[in-house]
C-alpha cells in the first residue's frame, strides 16, 4: 500500500546493501522526450519498476520512494530535500538534469578559458602519488626541523594528540546529529518479504497519478534498516 511518509536517517547508523533501480524523466527507457524537456507519469515509472521485480527472489523485502510533481520548480524542491538526505547519485544526477532543464542551461557547450596558443587555463595537477609524495616531503622536512626533542616536547605532542581527538569525536557526533535531523516529504510503497505481492500491489491506487514528472527509488533485499527511516505523516 501507498502511503505519504517522513523519510529521515534516524536512529543508530547502519549499512545498507540491496538492489537499487530508478525511473525518472532524463532515463533512455522510461522518460517521455518533448520539444519543452523530458517528463515521465507516476504510473508510467512506477509500471516500469514493477516488470523489473519479475524473477527475484520472493522473500526479499520491496521499498519504492517516490516523488512527483506538476512543474520543474516544485519537482526540483522536492527532489533538492531528498537528496538532503538520501543522496544516492541517481537522485543527485536527476536534480541536476532538472535544473538544467528549468534555466535551459547548455553546459556541455562551453569551452574552458584559454592561454595564448590555445592552452587551456592552468590549474592544479591532481594526481594521487603526486599528492602522496608532496605530503611524505613535507611531513619528512617537518620531522628533520623538529629534531628529536625531549620529555616536554613529547608531553607536548600526547596533550595535542587528545585534544585532536576530542575535536574529531565532537565533529563526529555534531555530524550525526545533523544527518538524523534532516528530512523529506515522499510517497512510499513498502512490502517485506513477497515481492510477488509487491509487484501486484505497486500498481495498486498510485498516488497522484496525473504528475507529469517524476522520481521513483525502487530498494529491494534486506530492507529492515530502511523501514526505520520511514515514519507516516
Amino acid at each position: 500500500m501507498w502511503k505519504k511518509v517522513t523519510l529521515s536517517l534516524k536512529g543508530t547508523p547502519a549499512p545498507v546493501t540491496c538492489s537499487l533501480c530508478a525511473a525518472h524523466p532524463w532515463d533512455a527507457v522510461t522518460g517521455h522526450v518533448t520539444p519543452d524537456g523530458c517528463y515521465l507519469s507516476p504510473v508510467n515509472a512506477v509500471t516500469h519498476l514493477a516488470g523489473l521485480l519479475g524473477g527475484v527472489e520472493n522473500t526479499h523485502d520491496v521499498v519504492v520512494l517516490m516523488v512527483c510533481a506538476d512543474d520543474m520548480t516544485g519537482f526540483i524542491k522536492q527532489l533538492d530535500a531528498v537528496a538532503q538526505v538520501l543522496p544516492v547519485p541517481v537522485l543527485t544526477q536527476t536534480l541536476r538534469r532538472a535544473r538544467t532543464q528549468l534555466t535551459q542551461a547548455v553546459t556541455r557547450m562551453q569551452i574552458p578559458a584559454a592561454l595564448s596558443g590555445g592552452l587551456p587555463a592552468p590549474q592544479p595537477l591532481i594526481v594521487s602519488t603526486l599528492q602522496k609524495a608532496v605530503s611524505g616531503q613535507s611531513a619528512l622536512a617537518a620531522m628533520q626541523s623538529t629534531g628529536p626533542g625531549g620529555l616536554d616536547s613529547i608531553r607536548s605532542a600526547l596533550a595535542n594528540f587528545k585534544q585532536q581527538r576530542r575535536d574529531i569525536l565532537n565533529t563526529l557526533t555534531s555530524e550525526l546529529a545533523g544527518t538524523g535531523s534532516l528530512s523529506a516529504d515522499v510517497h512510499a510503497f513498502v512490502m517485506r518479504g513477497n515481492v510477488a505481492q509487491a509487484r501486484a500491489d505497486l500498481l495498486k491506487a498510485i498516488p497522484v497519478p496525473s504528475s507529469s514528472l517524476t522520481l521513483a527509488l525502487m530498494l529491494t533485499g534486506d530492507l529492515t534498516t530502511v523501514t526505520g527511516w520511514l515514519s507516516e505523516t
